[in-house]
């Protein structure tokens, strides 16, 4: 009696036709953005302005904290704190680039392209934010690491930092960067407007915390302590207060996922 080895037919080893289909979809939809937002001038220039104003700014402050405790003044403070302080500004440039990651195309009119080759107008958004977020942890984590260098040597014994200190700053800034750019990436694909866009994010993540404590009312500075740049400040320094870096985390995400969700709501029922 013979026995008969069966092979498993390749499909199987796979998943089905329409699982794999699926994955296609969505690899092939990260790939498309990934292309766009990589191949354009002003994301590599927006980057490269970014990473000169780091690099000048932790060199002014690791400079002036040098230059302040030599003539007696408390200044010292780790390098890594130095460059998350000019990141706080300097990250703009890097947020410009989720802005016009939309409303470039809209006003262009490539955006009609971009949803005939990715008909899921979900799937355009995830897959933008997929991108963005990769790209800006990575972006953040390079301008940590190069501001600190910047501002250790500028500080120098007034800037000594540990490895931990540095870790928490690289770690902090890489997701608070991510999770703000994909924030931005939402409202601009609400607004499709780059002006109103920045105008929206300018109030948001710097002008609010600001303004709201000046009117005296509790819940107005409570309302300010939840806002995203705070949420962010706290990653990034891996502060105490106004709560600790669990809480900030999931603000920052709450943000985030808030932004997607308008733009979702603005893609799905507005025509193009």
């Amino acid at each position: 009696m013979s026995s008969t080895r069966t092979t498993p037919a390749p499909g199987r080893l796979l998943g089905p036709p329409s699982e794999r289909g699926r994955v296609h979809r969505w690899v092939s939809a990260i790939a498309f953005e990934w292309t766009k937002l990589t191949g354009v001038r002003s994301t590599l220039w927006l980057v490269v302005t970014g990473t000169l104003l780091t690099l000048g700014g932790t060199l002014l402050i690791g400079a002036s904290a040098r230059a302040s405790g030599e003539n007696g003044l408390e200044t010292a403070a780790p390098a890594p704190l130095f460059a998350v302080q000019t990141i706080s500004f300097t990250q703009v440039t890097v947020l410009l680039v989720a802005v016009f990651a939309f409303t470039a195309e809209y006003s262009s009119g490539s955006i009609r392209t971009t949803l005939l080759s990715v008909p899921g107008r979900g799937r355009v958004l995830i897959a933008k934010s997929v991108v963005l977020a990769a790209m800006s942890m990575a972006i953040g984590s390079v301008l940590v690491l190069l501001g600190t260098l910047t501002a250790a040597a500028a500080a120098a014994e007034y800037g000594t930092f540990s490895g931990t200190q540095l870790g928490h700053a690289v770690l902090g800034t890489a997701v608070s960067l991510a999770l703000t750019s994909v924030f931005v990436l939402g409202v601009a694909a609400a607004l499709r407007s780059t002006a109103g866009t920045i105008l929206t994010m300018f109030v948001v993540l710097y002008a609010l915390s600001s303004v709201l404590p000046i009117f005296g009312q509790d819940w107005l500075t409570d309302l300010a302590a939840y806002l995203p740049g705070t949420a962010a400040g706290v990653l990034v320094t891996n502060a105490a207060e106004p709560y600790g870096w669990a809480t900030a985390l999931t603000v920052l995400a709450g943000w985030a996922g808030a932004g997607l969700g308008v733009g979702y709501l603005g893609l799905r029922y507005r025509d193009i």
